[in-house]
């Protein structure tokens, strides 16, 4: 919905960009033949979707169904938009989605389980090896009640 409204303006003011540099151009009083090489293109509007990665680790050695764990966190997470899935071996995957909102709930939100065991998931840039990430520890809060104090 947004984009779309900052579409229609950026055609409109495309059209007065072009006037505006024409006048400044002639103002500038140069002669048809060095005009022989200049181009002015109209202005493009980019549709790039943003490239919101994670890095998900199932920390256990047993191996299990590439595609039940995918449907699983598909189901736990019910985000609003497609996230895809790349394994990358040794239970390691690397996530990517479009929506910001769906990437913060998968990497903020967590700890997230899958069939008991722990998912390691870190934030991921695209370009650095995934080898690189410490994907060992999983952060966790305990509340402890009822304890008994040392005497």
């Amino acid at each position: 919905m947004a984009t779309g409204a900052g579409r229609s303006r950026a055609g409109a003011s495309g059209l007065g960009k072009a006037k505006d540099v024409d006048a400044l151009l002639r103002d500038l009083r140069f002669g048809e033949e060095e005009f022989d090489d200049l181009v002015i293109e109209d202005d493009i509007a980019y549709e790039e979707e943003p490239n919101l990665m994670a890095i998900a680790c199932v920390l256990t050695d047993k191996t299990f169904s590439t595609a039940v764990f995918e449907d699983n966190m598909r189901f736990t997470w019910i985000l609003a938009q497609k996230v895809q899935f790349r394994d990358i071996g040794r239970n390691t995957f690397i996530l990517q989605m479009t929506c910001l909102g769906d990437w913060r709930k998968v990497v903020e939100e967590g700890p997230w389980l899958f069939q008991n065991w722990g998912i390691v998931i870190q934030p991921h840039n695209g370009y650095s090896r995934p080898s690189s990430l410490v994907l060992d520890r999983l952060p966790v809060w305990v509340q402890i009640h009822d304890i008994l104090e040392a005497s």
